[in-house]
């Protein structure tokens, strides 16, 4: 099976819903926030397609965040490795996406990665974000 057929059993085991995307071989999950974030009562959707050997994720949803924006590649040195710049497992990736839903304020940017520069501004300047 291939490395996306793998993945979208990965992310139903763990209750996720996944739909076609509309990009052809793209798969779209659709994030519930988790009930004590900031963004609890809102999904989210994240679309995701294999390119080469790697997953490629692309945030699809309106979010008012530091580090995800519609339309954004979610950077490979924030998500996508870990800090020995290992390729992250699928199932790393989605619990550090959760992560960053409850803890916008712990988001960690770089240069390639900022979502909302209003948001991350408003993180800086006050944690309780």
């Amino acid at each position: 099976s291939s490395l996306l057929e793998e993945f979208v059993a990965i992310a139903s085991r763990a209750g996720i819903t996944v739909a076609a995307a509309s990009t052809p071989g793209a798969v779209s999950l659709l994030l519930p926030a988790p009930t004590l974030s900031p963004y609890s009562g809102a999904t989210f959707q994240v679309d995701v397609t294999r390119a080469d050997n790697e997953l490629v994720w692309r945030w699809a949803s309106p979010i008012y965040h530091p580090t995800l924006a519609p339309g954004r590649s979610l950077c490979a040195s924030c998500f996508l490795l870990d800090d020995l710049h290992t390729r992250k497992t699928p199932s790393e990736v989605l619990r550090d996406i959760f992560s960053l839903l409850n803890y916008p304020h712990h988001a960690r940017t770089c240069a390639q990665c900022t979502g909302d520069p209003a948001a991350l501004a408003e993180v800086q300047a006050d944690p309780s974000f």
